[in-house]
């Protein structure tokens, strides 16, 4: 069933006050596990709780490992006229200069995460959070009650512009059990030599740093498990993008919506 997101915006504004304060007294390493819990238990709040309403756009996950192909597939469901939400332009979004969100992270990293012009130093941040589980979870614990949110704020304005279906691009659905709140689950999926030739090649990261964020997420193999629809992208574009166009067919007839909305030439 489709979100309705207005009620959980509103709870999300209330809540991140609460867990802003919350953030500021994690020292220990139970106590950061405690606060990530208690917001990944937010944000699934946030977004079961817009799954109420009767009429608007449903939202189905697209997740994968990094350097799957996700944004490869994204690229061609919006071709075809999909709304693709980014978790990682939500994450961006929620860490921007000036938002509260920034602080918080500076306030648990310290000073030396952020750039001379005051900006989030993702490569140092990510270098702190890929090679360490609690730092990560601490992390989250700040960004993902701040991401449900948006994420309910951006729901919104599609169905009020009468979209009937969108997907949520996020790389994380799966470990933060959230892949029941965004069926059909589409799961991207390739073979973890291609993976690491990937990430090599686009983020020219060692072999060990490569594996290690591949070893960051839950292994592809449990992804797909739990996936409505896989979509392999080991092959040539065309092979994916073909791939995608027989997905989104098979979610429009799931969802009972007209595929003619979407299969114009592109």
């Amino acid at each position: 069933m489709p979100l309705n997101t207005r009620a959980p915006t509103r709870l999300a504004r209330k809540s991140l006050r609460r867990e802003t304060s919350c953030h500021r007294r994690v020292s220990s390493p139970s106590a950061c596990a405690a606060s990530f819990e208690s917001s990944l238990r937010l944000s699934l709040r946030l977004i079961e709780e817009g799954i109420e309403h009767q009429a608007g756009v449903h939202i189905f996950g697209l997740t994968g490992g990094i350097a799957s192909g996700k944004s490869t597939v994204a690229a061609r469901l919006r071709a075809r006229g999909v709304p693709v939400i980014d978790a990682d332009e939500l994450a961006r979004e929620v860490v921007a200069v000036g938002s509260e969100g920034l602080r918080e992270v500076a306030l648990a990293f310290g000073p030396h995460v952020l750039r001379p012009d005051g900006a989030l130093d993702r490569p140092t941040l990510a270098s702190i959070v890929f090679a360490d589980a609690g730092a990560r979870r601490k992390l989250e614990a700040i960004t993902h009650p701040r991401i449900a949110a948006r994420l309910m704020d951006r729901v919104d304005e599609l169905a009020r512009a009468g979209q009937a279906i969108a997907g949520y691009e996020a790389a994380l659905i799966v470990e933060n059990g959230a892949q029941d709140q965004f069926r059909p689950l589409v799961v991207v999926a390739c073979p973890e030599e291609v993976q690491l030739a990937r990430i090599r090649t686009r983020d020219t990261a060692s072999q060990k740093d490569a594996l290690a964020r591949i070893r960051a997420q839950k292994p592809l193999s449990e992804k797909v498990a739990l996936a409505d629809f896989v979509i392999d992208t080991a092959g040539s574009l065309e092979e994916s993008q073909q791939r995608t166009d027989e997905v989104l067919r098979a979610i429009c007839t799931r969802l009972s919506v007209d595929p003619n909305r979407y299969f114009a030439p592109v």
